[in-house]
């Protein structure tokens, strides 16, 4: 079925059907596909699994692999952020101690 005629179905615009269209497809509920149907070469969309269920399984193997990737990179910000804030903190006790050496000098 052509996207107009899903937005007609689904009572969205033709863009609208569009945007979840795409965001159905990085979810990997959808995945584009190629069939021939009345001699032409039709592209359009299935689900990414033998049954809505199993579409959405892999959309949650999907969701779950950005979120380790995510918190991965948010721990190695913040391993930096502490080593960071350790060296600022050195060099200003090492910069203290050499005023308080000159102080005395």
């Amino acid at each position: 079925m052509p996207v107009e005629e899903m937005a007609i179905h689904a009572g969205i615009k033709r863009q609208t059907m569009y945007d979840h269209l795409n965001r159905w497809l990085q979810l990997n509920i959808l995945k584009k596909t190629s069939f021939v149907s009345g001699g032409k070469v039709i592209i359009g969309y299935e689900l990414n699994g033998t049954n809505l269920e199993g579409a959405f399984r892999k959309a949650e193997s999907t969701i779950k692999s950005h979120l380790d990737a995510s918190f991965r990179i948010i721990e190695i910000l913040q391993n930096e952020v502490k080593k960071e804030k350790l060296r600022k903190n050195l060099t200003d006790i090492t910069e203290d101690r050499v005023q308080n050496v000159e102080y005395r000098e």
